[in-house]
């Protein structure tokens, strides 16, 4: 679900306005899901953490593939 600018108050700060405008605009000109590459493992895993690894800094489970990964069993999970 993309973000939608709510009501806004009257008083509010034109700068806020204008971030929240930002905001809309920028979710709601993706068509997709888009991941930050990380060069290392995230120091906070969770079951259904997905990330794309850049598979040369960082190889999940010394695999040197970069890719989407998911977290759940334990291990990192490579999905593509």
């Amino acid at each position: 679900m993309a973000y939608r600018i709510g009501n806004i108050p009257a008083d509010a700060p034109d700068w806020l306005v204008a971030e929240l405008r930002k905001i809309q605009e920028a979710q709601s000109s993706t068509a997709g899901i888009t991941f930050d590459v990380l060069y290392v493992e995230p120091k906070k895993k969770f079951t259904g953490l997905t990330v794309f690894a850049d598979g040369t800094s960082w190889k999940p489970n010394g695999v040197g593939a970069a890719g989407v990964w998911t977290y759940y069993g334990g291990t990192w999970n490579r999905l593509g």
